[in-house]
């Protein structure tokens, strides 16, 4: 089933425009009275009849609801520094939809190799990841922050800081005991580790510390591992 993307449904209408509208008229030619699947990344997955395809946008008849959940399962937040190698983070980006997170937030650490971030084709990556796994619910990527503007703008009860450290807490262990009705931080740092003056800053902004296991991993492969671990427990 090919499965669309649009946050414009309402009153019995979906709208879809750019890239999907592209690839819905151009490239799979879709005519009026086709019917499509959409979901709007929130939840809800329709079916649709087309009534019209203009220039810029593709505009459906709601004839069916195909599945619908109302409250998100995963509430797993990660903040991940981005990786030296784009293809790695991109990666992760898609694994991590296609597993369920709640959200993405990429941060500049202090040994970040790399410093830029085109957020919006990570956003299209987990679009296509949410729609191909045809999960119901699009994970909010936010625009990359520095270590410390990252570490002001989250004020969740639950947050974690995860490095090697023999006497910090398992993941396993955190997560096994959290409430699942609350959002949950996992910090993941980049190639060269946090540093220990980011821990300590992390710890005074109250962040507990976590280990992944005894392995040393990458970024995109620890992100990775919360996902799985906090679908799996």
């Amino acid at each position: 089933m090919q499965v669309f993307y649009s946050n414009k449904i309402s009153n019995q209408t979906i709208l879809i425009d750019g890239q999907e509208h592209i690839h819905l008229c151009k490239v799979l030619r879709k005519k009026e009275g086709d019917l499509v699947s959409v979901c709007n990344g929130n939840g809800l997955m329709v079916q649709g009849e087309i009534i019209s395809i203009s220039k810029k946008e593709t505009v459906l008849k709601q004839t069916e609801i195909l599945a619908q959940e109302s409250v998100k399962q995963n509430n797993l937040v990660l903040a991940v520094a981005p990786t030296k190698s784009m293809d790695r983070y991109e990666w992760m980006i898609e694994k991590c939809t296609e597993i369920g997170v709640s959200r993405i937030v990429p941060f500049y650490s202090q040994h970040s190799e790399r410093r830029r971030l085109k957020v919006d084709r990570l956003r299209l990556i987990a679009i296509s990841a949410m729609k191909q796994s045809k999960t119901l619910f699009l994970p909010d990527i936010s625009e990359a922050l520095s270590y410390k503007e990252f570490l002001k703008s989250e004020n969740l009860s639950e947050k974690y800081i995860a490095y090697m450290d023999e006497h910090t807490r398992s993941i396993s262990e955190v997560i096994s005991k959290i409430d699942r009705k609350k959002e949950v931080l996992i910090a993941i740092g980049p190639e060269g580790g946090f540093s220990e003056k980011e821990i300590q800053a992390a710890k005074d902004n109250n962040y507990s510390s976590i280990t992944l296991g005894t392995k040393r991993l990458r970024t995109e492969t620890a992100a990775v591992f919360c996902s799985a671990a906090y679908q799996l427990l």
